[in-house]
């Protein structure tokens, strides 16, 4: 759900109060005004996300909680959930990837496969993000288990970060409405974008 600046200011409040910290105190923490915290509290004033976590930070909570979103439930208990996973992803439309299979010269069996988002794909607009976010994820992880040696510190960023795109939707991409058995697999491969586009 999308809470409105006055719901998120309510739920700010709320748990400040709850915890016993004064106005004064969270506008010391945050560096900003008196004024400032109380407009936040009140809904007049627009918070920006790095604020929202600044806030949640302090308080004890997740951003997630402050913005009114629930945490994704996803649950991968099986190698079966990952196959969902990627039938999922790969509907979406405002993303694409590849999948690089790469099997070693001495072909003992040993091979890798990897996923591969292009950050400049025209076709998928949130590549580019996607990017961005394996990239961010892969540094907090090297942090969170060879640094910190803190697994607490990758919940903190899934939280962050899913409180920041939970307004960023995915769409499914358009059905075939042709016939495509009557091609085959081979002559499907050698088609265009624009030729496959022409059969719906």
């Amino acid at each position: 759900m999308n809470l409105t600046n006055e719901q998120i200011g309510q739920r700010i409040k709320e748990v400040r109060t709850e915890k016993n910290i004064t106005q004064t105190q969270l506008a010391k923490f945050l560096g900003k005004s008196l004024r400032t915290v109380q407009s936040y509290e009140s809904g007049e004033s627009r918070i920006f996300f790095d604020t929202v976590c600044s806030i949640a930070n302090f308080l004890g909570v997740t951003p997630s909680y402050l913005l009114g979103f629930e945490e994704p439930q996803l649950q991968l208990n099986s190698l079966s959930d990952v196959i969902a996973v990627l039938y999922e992803l790969n509907k979406k439309k405002e993303l694409h990837f590849d999948v690089d299979i790469k099997h070693e010269q001495n072909d003992d069996g040993n091979f890798t496969a990897s996923l591969i988002f292009r950050a400049d794909n025209p076709d998928a607009s949130l590549n580019g993000t996607l990017c961005y976010l394996l990239e961010n994820f892969s540094s907090a992880r090297t942090w969170s288990e060879e640094y910190w040696h803190n697994p607490k510190q990758m919940k903190s960023w899934m939280q962050e970060k899913t409180a920041q795109y939970a307004g960023t939707p995915l769409t499914d991409k358009p059905l075939y409405s042709a016939d495509l058995s009557k091609y085959s697999l081979a002559e499907l491969k050698a088609m265009t974008k624009e030729q496959l586009e022409n059969l719906k």
